[in-house]
């Protein structure tokens, strides 16, 4: 309880143990004859509201038929937001602020909920229109957007719930025809290589390379080694377990040069952020402007972002695993990186078979399902070809502006190119990026 209490209020960065034994009243011989450490404290604590949020998503199931199931587990989850805000802080943003076993409990929570969707949709007749998104990145994107009104103290409201039912009929396709619901490799040949999409390094050190340097530029590459030295260490070690002293030493820096260049490692762990989603943003933009039908730039974007993505694992796994660990300024930053790329998306309000107008919930929670999806292909640990998901995120993207039927027409002829480009590569078919949690 004091767990859950003080994450909600405060955030997980910030709770301690002395925290906890202080606020429960107990000793710290005690707190440890029941946990190990913080993390495990929190990971306890969150097993009862997953039991809550499994009751409560069941019977919100059981109440509708087939087609209104997605719609129905939105409603469920807004409404377990609005009747226990504390709680739902905690289970939807504090477990993100958490280390890896903080993470894999969200992930089995969120992955049990996507297994009542799917196991709905068994006695279902195959006419049944239903979200042709994976239930997983379905469930993820859902929490995000909760996890960022609840970290920020925002209202929710039933209003956001209907909304949410909205964007997810945007999908709606007959279970017979579903291609996208499951995160089933397409082919590794979607895109030719494409010149920006490059691998990111640390500079060598001015010694290693025996040249001089300006002091400005010296100190550049010193703020470049830190920044890649931090998604080293974060990357092994979890960005709790990550030290200043450790980070300086992999940069070949002491801590007093850390300092002078970052405020800490929260401040170099959003540096190296920023570095990856500016890369994302340049190389997507200059994809986008090099075809003229709208669809088709967003395509080639998505394309040069996934390879961006793909080539960058180090950088992209801490971005997408621990960009939040920080806290919910971090969480917040996040957010805003990953909206900023709805940009490409302003011309599909005017695009001649854009249906209506997405509205910016719409918008939002589109990005957060981009977002959930990259994060599960990263949950792997396999180093997945992203790229092989570029049609399921295309289809996310594209879907609620043009509709299902004719954004599968678009998908269809370029991933009959790809297939046909990809003859004669090792061929995909039997491949299928687990969703990390499901087994």
């Amino acid at each position: 309880d004091a767990m859950t209490l003080l994450s909600a209020r405060d955030g997980y960065a910030t709770v301690t143990t002395a925290r906890i034994i202080a606020r429960a009243g107990v000793s710290r011989p005690t707190f440890y004859e029941h946990f190990t450490d913080r993390e495990d404290c929190l990971v306890a604590a969150l097993a009862p509201i997953r039991r809550r949020l499994q009751r409560e998503v069941r019977a919100a199931i059981g109440k509708e038929s087939p087609g209104r199931r997605a719609g129905a587990v939105a409603a469920a989850l807004v409404a377990f937001a609005i009747s226990d805000p504390v709680i739902a802080r905690v289970a939807f943003s504090e477990t993100l602020a958490a280390g890896h076993r903080g993470l894999r409990a969200r992930d089995e929570m969120l992955a049990g909920l996507a297994v009542l969707i799917e196991d709905s949709y068994r006695d279902a007749a195959p006419g049944t229109p239903a979200p042709d998104i994976p239930s997983r990145v379905l469930i993820g994107a859902l929490s995000r957007m909760l996890a960022v009104r609840l970290a920020e103290g925002e209202p929710v409201t039933g209003a956001l719930a209907l909304e949410l039912t909205g964007w997810l009929a945007s999908y709606d396709v007959p279970l017979r025809e579903h291609r996208w619901r499951a995160m089933r490799a397409v082919s590794p040949a979607t895109q030719p290589p494409l010149p920006g999409a490059r691998p990111m390094r640390a500079p060598a050190t001015p010694a290693a390379r025996g040249v001089r340097v300006s002091h400005e530029r010296a100190c550049e590459q010193q703020r470049l080694r830190i920044m890649f030295a931090t998604v080293e260490a974060v990357g092994e070690h979890g960005y709790h377990a990550a030290t200043v002293a450790a980070i300086a030493r992999r940069a070949g820096l002491d801590t007093r040069s850390f300092y002078r260049l970052f405020a800490g490692k929260q401040d170099a762990l959003h540096a190296a952020g920023e570095m990856l989603f500016g890369h994302l943003m340049a190389v997507s933009a200059g994809a986008f402007v090099t075809a003229e039908d709208w669809p088709e730039r967003v395509w080639r974007a998505v394309a040069a972002f996934a390879q961006a993505v793909q080539v960058n694992p180090a950088l992209a796994g801490v971005a997408l695993l621990d960009s939040h660990a920080a806290g919910s300024h971090a969480a917040r930053r996040v957010q805003e990186a990953s909206g900023a790329f709805t940009i490409f998306l302003e011309e599909g309000f005017r695009y001649e078979s854009t249906r209506e107008r997405p509205s910016q919930t719409c918008l939002q929670a589109l990005a957060a399902a981009v977002f959930e999806l990259c994060y599960q292909a990263a949950r792997c640990g396999e180093s997945p070809e992203l790229s092989a998901l570029l049609p399921h995120i295309a289809f996310i993207v594209l879907a609620p502006f043009l509709g299902a039927a004719q954004t599968n027409g678009f998908l269809r002829s370029h991933v009959a190119a790809a297939e046909h480009a990809g003859r004669g590569v090792s061929e995909p078919a039997g491949h299928a990026l687990a969703l990390a949690s499901t087994a």
